[in-house]
C-alpha cells in the first residue's frame, strides 16, 4: 500500500518531467467531414487519430544502431530517428524516445540503465527532422505503457468525463505498436497538451502561457517562468500568475468566491473537482505532498488567458485513479473539502536520502478551501451534474463493456500486458470501485 503514494512524490521532487506534457497538440473532436463537393476535400483531422470506435495501429521502423543506442539511453528522453507507417501509408520519419515519470519510466530502469519493463511509454514527434511534417494535424502524440493500470482504462475513462463534463482535457483511445515487425502490445494514445491543444481548446486564440505544475502560491516570476510549456522563448509576462497568487494570498471566506469568480470559470472549476474527486485522483491537485515544511501538488497545467487575466485548469496523467477504498484516509487525512482542525502533514512514508513524506489537507491551500469549504453548495451542483449525466450508472457500464469488447483481442495478442484472465479481473475491480465512488459522491449530496 505504501509503494504507490512513494512512487507518486518521487516525481514532484525530483527533475524528472512527471506524466511529460510537451509542447504541442492538435485539433478537437472534429472527426473527418465528407466533403459536398468533391473538387474541394479537407484536410483530414486530429478526430480521425482519437476516433473512439477504432482500434488503430503504428508501425514503425528504427535502425539497429539507433534502437539500440535508444535502450541503453533510456533516461535521457532524447529522439532517434524512425519511419511510421500507418493504414498502409509511410508517414515519413519521426522522432522517437520513451517517456514518463518516476513510476513510468525511472522505475523501471536497473542502476545499469537497463531496462527492467516489458513496455515503456514512448512519444512521437513528427517535426523533430522535417519542421513542416504532421500528423492529422498532430506534431506529438504518447503512447502510455499503462503498466501501473492493468486494468487499462484509468487514462481513456478519466479524460472522457472531464471532456464530457466541458473541461478542457487531452483525448485518450487505444491503439497498438508494431517496431520493426515486432508487437510491442495494446497502448493507451493521449492527446498532446501544449500550443496547439490551447489554440483549438481556447476562444482567446489559444497563444496564453502553458504552464506545468506550479501551483498560484509563488509571489516571484521565477517559479511560473520554470514551469512554461509555451512561450518559453517570447519574454512571457506571467504577471497575471503573480497577480492571482497575490489576490489568493490576501483572500478571506468572505472575499474568495469573488476573488476566483474575477479569475476562473466557475461552473468550470467545479465540473473539474466533481470529476477529479469522483474518480479519486489522489495524485492530482488535491494531493498535497510535504517534505521539510515545503507542500505541493501535481499532475495538471494552467493556461493563463492572452486577452484577459483568466486562468483555467487542465488535468495530466490520470494513472492514479479509480482507488477505493481511499488509502490516505485510513492514516487520518481530511477528505479534500473538510474544514480542517490541523494543517500539520500526516506522515506517508519515508525516502532514503531524503526523509519523512507527508500529505497535507487540501483545504489547508487557500484556493481548494474556497472552492471546496466556502463554495460546497456550488461544487454539489456539479457533482449532481456528473452523477445524472456522465457517471450515470447504466452510462458507465455501456461505455466500459463497449471498450472492454474493442480491446479483448488486443490484450489476448498483447505478450507485455497482463494476459486475459487478469486483465477482466481488473476490469471487475474497476467496476468495483466505480459503484463505490459513485456511491461516496451519492452519500455527500
Amino acid at each position: 500500500m505504501l509503494l504507490k503514494p512513494c512512487l507518486a512524490f518521487a516525481v514532484l521532487l525530483s527533475a524528472c518531467s512527471g506524466g511529460d506534457t510537451g509542447e504541442e497538440a492538435g485539433p478537437a473532436d472534429a472527426g473527418i467531414l465528407l466533403p459536398l463537393d468533391a473538387a474541394v476535400v479537407p484536410e483530414p483531422t486530429a478526430g480521425y487519430v482519437f476516433d473512439d470506435s477504432a482500434l488503430r495501429t503504428y508501425e514503425l521502423t528504427v535502425n539497429e544502431t539507433d534502437l539500440a543506442w535508444l535502450n541503453s539511453n533510456i533516461l535521457l528522453e532524447e529522439y532517434v530517428p524512425a519511419t511510421l507507417r500507418f493504414e498502409g501509408e509511410v508517414i515519413g520519419e519521426v522522432g522517437l524516445r520513451y517517456k514518463g515519470g518516476f513510476g513510468t519510466l525511472q522505475s523501471c530502469v536497473d542502476a545499469a540503465g537497463n531496462k527492467t519493463c516489458d513496455k515503456l511509454s514512448m512519444k512521437l514527434k513528427f517535426s523533430e527532422f522535417d519542421k513542416d511534417l504532421r500528423f492529422y494535424g498532430l506534431k506529438k502524440i504518447n503512447f502510455h505503457s499503462m503498466n501501473s493500470d492493468p486494468s487499462h482504462l484509468h487514462d481513456r475513462l478519466a479524460y472522457y468525463l472531464f471532456r464530457s463534463m466541458g473541461v478542457a482535457a487531452p483525448r485518450a483511445v487505444h491503439a497498438k505498436l508494431v517496431i520493426n515487425g515486432e508487437s510491442q502490445g495494446l497502448f493507451a494514445l493521449i492527446e498532446q497538451v501544449d500550443g496547439r491543444f490551447t489554440k483549438d481548446r481556447f476562444t482567446d486564440g489559444g497563444n496564453g502561457n502553458l504552464y506545468k505544475e506550479v501551483w498560484p502560491v509563488h509571489q516571484t516570476a521565477q517559479p511560473y517562468l520554470n514551469a512554461l510549456k509555451t512561450n518559453e522563448d517570447d519574454n512571457p509576462d506571467v504577471g497575471p500568475m503573480l497577480r492571482f497568487a497575490s489576490d489568493l494570498a490576501s483572500a478571506t471566506d468572505a472575499t474568495i468566491e469573488a476573488v476566483l469568480a474575477d479569475w476562473m470559470d466557475l461552473d468550470g472549476i467545479m465540473s473539474y473537482l466533481a470529476v477529479d474527486r469522483a474518480i479519486e485522483n489522489w495524485d492530482g491537485i488535491v494531493g498535497f505532498w510535504c517534505v521539510n515544511g515545503n507542500c505541493g501538488n501535481h499532475n495538471f497545467l494552467w493556461y493563463q488567458g492572452q486577452t484577459e487575466d483568466k486562468v483555467t485548469l487542465i488535468p495530466w496523467d490520470m494513472d492514479n485513479t479509480f482507488d477505493s477504498p481511499n488509502f490516505f484516509l485510513g492514516l487520518g487525512q481530511p477528505v479534500w473539502n473538510a474544514d480542517p482542525v490541523d494543517c500539520t502533514p500526516v506522515d506517508v512514508f519515508e525516502i532514503d536520502g531524503l526523509g519523512m513524506v507527508g500529505r497535507r489537507g487540501a483545504s489547508c491551500d487557500s484556493l481548494l478551501r474556497g472552492l471546496g469549504v466556502t463554495m460546497r453548495d456550488r461544487y454539489h451542483v456539479a457533482v449532481a451534474r456528473l452523477l445524472d449525466g456522465p457517471f450515470e450508472e447504466g452510462h458507465i457500464a455501456t461505455l466500459l463493456d463497449g471498450w472492454e469488447a474493442q480491446l479483448a483481442d488486443a490484450v489476448a495478442d498483447d505478450a507485455f500486458g497482463p494476459g486475459t484472465v487478469a486483465w477482466q479481473s481488473e476490469l471487475a475491480t474497476l467496476r468495483a470501485a466505480i459503484a463505490t465512488l459513485r456511491g461516496q459522491m451519492q452519500a455527500e449530496l
